[in-house]
C-alpha cells in the first residue's frame, strides 16, 4: 500500500486530501507543520510527500533539503501562489511536481502514479549497475558513490546530495566520456518532466561541481562541452 504524507496546516485541505486518498486505497498520515512533518518521516517511511508551499513555521521550500536528507521520498508541493518565479524555485530545489490550489483531485492522484513510476524506473535500473563506483585520480582525490545507499564519500568524508544532483552524477560515471545535452540529462534523469529545464539542469551541474571540484570554476570532473552540453571526465 503506497504511503502518502500530507503536509499542510489548512485543516480542511489536509482532511480531503486524507479523505480522497484513504478512499483510493492509499495510506496517509497528516502533519500540519514542519517540525511535525520531519517526525512523521522517521515513523510514518512515506513512500510520496504532498509539501504545502506555505507553513506556519516555515516555508516549504526551506524543508526541502531538511526531508531529502531524511529520505528519498518524491515531493509533489502545492500551494495556492500562482507566481512561476515560486514553481521554478521550487523545482529547481528538488521536488518532483508542482500543483497549484484549487486542483484536481483525480489530477493529484495521476501526479502521484507518475512520480511513483518514475522512482521504480529508477531503482530498476539501479539494480543493473555496479553498486559502488570509485575513483582514485587527479590530485589523490577519492571519490565513491554508493548508489544502493545513495552515498557520495569524497576522501572518506560524506558529502549530501539532492535526488536530482545523485542521478547526474550516477548517469555521468555509468557513461564516462559520453556527451550528453541538456535534453538528454532531462530525460534521463527525470523521464521527460516537464518542470525540469536546460536552465534548471545548468543549476544542478553547478552545484554538484560545487561538491566534487577542487576548482568548481575550472572543473576537471564534469566538463563543459560548449554548444552541447556536459561529460564525466575519467
Amino acid at each position: 500500500m503506497t504511503r502518502v504524507l500530507i503536509v499542510d496546516d489548512d485543516q480542511t485541505m489536509a482532511q480531503m486530501l486524507h479523505l480522497y486518498l484513504e478512499d483510493e486505497g492509499y495510506k496517509t498520515d497528516v502533519a500540519s507543520d514542519g517540525d511535525s512533518a520531519l517526525k512523521a518521516l522517521k515513523t510514518f517511511e512515506p513512500d510520496v510527500i504532498i509539501l504545502d508551499l506555505y507553513l506556519p513555521d516555515k516555508k516549504g521550500n526551506e524543508l526541502i533539503d531538511d526531508i531529502q536528507n531524511q529520505t528519498e521520498a518524491p515531493i509533489i508541493m502545492i500551494s495556492l501562489e500562482t507566481k512561476s518565479s515560486e514553481r521554478i524555485h521550487a523545482l529547481k530545489r528538488g521536488v518532483d511536481d508542482f500543483l497549484s490550489k484549487p486542483f484536481n483531485m483525480k489530477e493529484l492522484q495521476a501526479r502521484i502514479e507518475v512520480v511513483l513510476r518514475r522512482v521504480a524506473k529508477v531503482e530498476r535500473a539501479n539494480l543493473l549497475k555496479p553498486e559502488i563506483f570509485k575513483i582514485e585520480q587527479l590530485h589523490n582525490k577519492k571519490i565513491e558513490l554508493d548508489r544502493q545507499k545513495r552515498v557520495l564519500t569524497i576522501n572518506t568524508e560524506q558529502v549530501e546530495l539532492t535526488n536530482t544532483e545523485f542521478e547526474l552524477l550516477s548517469l555521468f560515471t555509468d557513461h564516462p566520456g559520453i556527451v550528453f545535452s541538456r535534453e538528454d540529462l532531462i530525460n534521463r534523469v527525470k523521464g521527460n518532466h516537464y518542470f525540469l529545464t536546460d536552465r534548471s539542469i545548468d543549476v544542478h551541474i553547478t552545484n554538484l561541481r560545487k561538491k566534487i571540484e577542487d576548482h568548481p570554476k575550472q572543473p576537471e570532473y564534469i566538463k563543459t562541452v560548449w554548444g552541447i552540453g556536459y561529460k564525466w571526465m575519467n
